[in-house]
């Protein structure tokens, strides 16, 4: 079994798009899935996921690869470090294996214990394509396949034997089951009367149909309507009892009230005129008996005087203000929303920092100092590092030092094994000065975090600042002076004085627009003063005193009449009732005589289509029988075409033993009968994802007579051959199925079966068919293959939402969609 468990990339550039330094990642699950934006680095893991040795040029120099693997039970852990030299470990159950640390030692060592080389990494993870490949090339492939895929030929002909003894049981039970439906068939004469019967209900149900008339309604909402009909002429009858008790009751003569109500209309509007004609005279007359009442106690002099005065107070008030002399549209308004941000604003600009020309606080002096404390990360890391080897070494040498001391024979010379005082003190020296380095650094760390918290700190108050002048733009007369003044970077303190003035000038606007509103009523009363100087105050009361008067006896007479027209209004209501009820009772007695009619009508349709479902019923039933009849006889006829095409693949399957008899074809066939199976392999896994008819046959030799094949594959698509002579000639999403198929089979034949599977955006060209056919395949691969891992990169969510029991790398969030209540990078350390 070869099972990848984890892979730890320190300083891997082809991760730098996601700002990824380093990842580890723990394959627990045995689906894996890699997603992210383009490139960002997915198919860059697959290249790693293997024990060869990483490449020096694809890492930092501090770069480091790490990947553990089991394979048949053994565990390997291979590393590549590059500093201060490239050096590569291959451990085996705890053991080094590469002593020299050489990459040429490495590489065979990755193909000795797991079966990996560089070529057979590119076909693991689809670099190698077979429909890209020259013939020479797919020569040397079916070649080395070939050659370790002997005892494949051999399970076929086994196979073959099998299915030779399942297809003869077949025929035999065929047989038998033949005789046995023959038996159960209905006798010729009675089928033939069934026909006739079917024929003449047929014909019957034909000619009642024709005359059948659908129902117009159905007989509940008939008598439904009927009931309506009947309460409805009873409430039209109560209504005219009421009417005529109504009548009976007034004094009005019904032949002259349309006249009479006519000449009481006509009255109500002559008192309405008058009405009107007064309550003008009467307003006219109050607003000069108004102005005389005022300029009674104010003179046209003292007005004039305090409209002099109140313009004098408005300008001294302008000239106390600070900002700007133009009075604010609502400056009650302002002052609310001053005073529910004030101590916010107090908050921001008493505690962030000046910023005077922006030279402390940018964004290039952010990222030198992101920069700076990333170095510091990595350097303590370092410093750990050491510290612990060295505490190991020192360990190592106090063992030794708890073993006890021997004695020389010769001498009696007495000392301690692999250890003396000289390197237990070097080692506590060299611990002593790596743990001042360390504090030293330390402390030099803390100053990067605490300066970049700084920069936090002012960036968060910014952030509130910006938020408050965006949602208070009825004070953004103010902002814009702060912000002209640069007071935010150059004195952020002097802010909240600021807005101190600012509110104190609104309380002036207040002021002034009160003075404003007095000044202006003044110059209305001064000109109506002017306009009514020469009317007698007591004349005009007087003549107040008679419209009053007036009004009052007109609105009375109004009264009157209104009283008088509503009471001939009710009796020419009831009379015009009267006639309107009259003719509704006669309209709902005719509707009520064409129901009756309707329901009479509907109950002799229903009759009718009664007696037309009884003998369509009667039909049906014939028409099952006839159908059970003649379903029995194609079904003798399908069990005597199940027989002869059994009995040909009999004969087919026992010359197919023949060809593939190690005495007889085999050895004579080679290459090619390997190949044709091979392709045969191929086209099953095919036949898993395309919907149509897409196969690939085998190549031929080429000119007439030659041995030698041509290693081109035609394609039949939908039954149609020559089209393509090659599988290099297919659309796009036929190579990408061609070329899953051949690592499928060539793996096989590689003794690897049990590799992990990758798919690197296996589908990305098909239609939504055939995309849904990969996720089927990709199931049935796990499955019912015997592939260890699945590990898929895809940018399609139909695909990787279709898998269960998955865990999902996400190596960058930009443009990707996640599935419903997924779960992701649970197994992933990175930063």
């Amino acid at each position: 079994m070869y099972k990848i468990e984890k892979i730890i990339l320190d300083g891997y550039k082809r991760l730098k798009l996601g700002q990824i330094g380093h990842i580890e990642i723990d394959f627990n699950a045995r689906d894996q899935i890699i997603i992210g934006t383009n490139g960002c680095g997915k198919s860059s893991i697959f290249h790693e996921l293997s024990a060869l040795p990483a490449d020096k040029a694809q890492f930092e120099k501090t770069g480091k690869k790490e990947i553990h693997i089991r394979k048949d039970g053994k565990s390997i852990i291979a590393t590549s470090v590059f500093n201060p030299k490239p050096f590569h470990s291959f451990m085996v159950d705890g053991v080094e294996m590469n002593e020299s640390g050489l990459i040429t030692i490495q590489a065979e060592l990755a193909e000795r214990y797991t079966g990996v080389t560089q070529e057979i990494q590119d076909l693991l993870i689809g670099k190698i394509l077979f429909t890209s490949m020259k013939g020479d090339v797919r020569r040397q492939w079916f070649t080395r396949l070939s050659d370790a895929n002997i005892e494949y030929l051999i399970g076929v002909y086994v196979r073959f034997k099998d299915e030779l003894s399942v297809i003869s049981g077949g025929l035999k039970l065929a047989k038998r089951k033949l005789v046995a439906e023959t038996s159960k068939a209905i006798k010729d004469d009675e089928l033939n009367a069934i026909r006739k019967d079917v024929e003449g209900l047929y014909h019957l149900i034909e000619y009642l149909a024709e005359r059948r008339i659908p129902l117009d309604n159905h007989l509940d909402d008939l008598k439904s309507d009927r009931k309506r009909l009947l309460e409805y002429i009873d409430n039209l009858s109560e209504s005219v009892a009421k009417a005529f008790r109504f009548i009976g009751k007034s004094d009005f003569n019904p032949e002259t009230i349309q006249d009479e109500l006519s000449a009481v209309n006509s009255d109500i509007r002559v008192f309405k005129i008058r009405e009107s004609e007064f309550f003008n005279q009467h307003k006219e007359q109050s607003e000069v008996f108004e102005i005389l009442e005022k300029t009674k106690l104010e003179s046209v002099a003292k007005l004039s005087s305090d409209i002099e005065f109140g313009r004098s107070a408005i300008s001294k008030l302008k000239e106390n203000k600070t900002f700007s002399k133009d009075v604010h549209y609502n400056p009650e308004e302002a002052i609310k929303t001053i005073g529910a941000i004030f101590a916010d604003v107090q908050e921001i600009t008493t505690n962030i920092e000046a910023n005077p020309n922006k030279s402390i606080f940018n964004r290039a002096q952010l990222e030198i100092l992101m920069m700076k404390t990333a170095n510091s990360d990595n350097a303590l890391k370092d410093l750990y590092g050491k510290r612990d080897k060295l505490q190991v070494l020192y360990d190592h040498r106090k063992d030794h030092a708890d073993e006890g001391t021997l004695t020389c024979p010769k001498c009696d010379h007495t000392w301690y094994r692999g250890l003396t005082a000289e390197n237990i003190a070097n080692i506590e020296n060299a611990m002593k000065e790596l743990l001042i380095k360390i504090e030293q650094s330390e402390a030099a760390h803390k100053l990067l975090l605490e300066e970049r918290e700084r920069f936090k700190v002012y960036s968060d108050y910014m952030k509130s600042f910006r938020s408050i002048v965006s949602h208070t733009g009825i004070i953004g007369d103010f902002w814009n002076k702060i912000t002209e003044d640069d007071h935010f970077d150059q004195s952020p303190r002097a802010i909240g004085t600021l807005l101190v003035s600012y509110k104190d000038d609104l309380s002036i606007d207040i002021e002034i627009r009160k003075n404003e509103a007095e000044v202006i009523e003044k110059l209305k009363l001064l000109e109506l003063a002017t306009e009514n100087k020469d009317k007698d105050y007591e004349t005009v009361k007087s003549s107040l005193e008679v419209l009053n008067n007036k009004i009052h006896e007109n609105n009375v007479s109004l009264t009157l009449t209104y009283n008088k027209q509503e009471e001939m209004t009710k009796f020419n209501n009831a009379v015009i009732l009267l006639e309107s009820r009259k003719k509704a009772i006669e309209e709902a007695i005719n509707d009520l005589n064409t129901n009756t009619a309707n329901v009479f009508e509907n109950q002799r349709r229903e009759a009718f289509n009664a007696i037309l479902r009884d003998l369509q019923s009667i039909l049906a039933s014939k028409e099952r029988v006839l159908h059970e009849s003649v379903n029995q006889i194609n079904m003798i006829k399908d069990l005597e075409n199940e027989i002869g095409e059994l009995t040909e693949k009999e004969k087919a399957l026992k010359v197919g033993l023949k060809v593939l008899s190690p005495t007889e074809g085999l050895i004579a066939k080679g290459l090619y009968g390997f190949m044709q199976v091979f392709i045969r392999n191929m086209n099953a896994v095919i036949a898993k994802i395309w919907s149509y008819p897409f196969i690939i046959k085998p190549c031929n030799t080429g000119e007439e007579g030659s041995i030698d094949l041509t290693y081109k594959f035609p394609m039949v698509v939908n039954g149609v051959e020559g089209d393509h002579k090659d599988v290099s000639e297919g659309s796009s999403a036929m190579l990408e199925v061609v070329d899953i198929a051949f690592r499928i089979c060539a793996l096989k034949a590689l003794k690897m079966g049990d590799s992990p599977l990758f798919l690197d955006e296996f589908g990305k060209t098909m239609d939504s068919v055939h995309r849904r056919a990969t996720t089927n395949l990709i199931n049935n691969l796990m499955e019912e293959d015997s592939f260890t891992q699945m590990f898929l990169i895809s940018h399609d969510i139909s695909q990787y939402g279709a898998l269960s029991n998955c865990e999902i790398c996400v190596l960058n969030d930009m443009n990707v969609i996640f599935p419903p209540n997924s779960v992701y990078n649970k197994h992933v350390v990175m930063y």
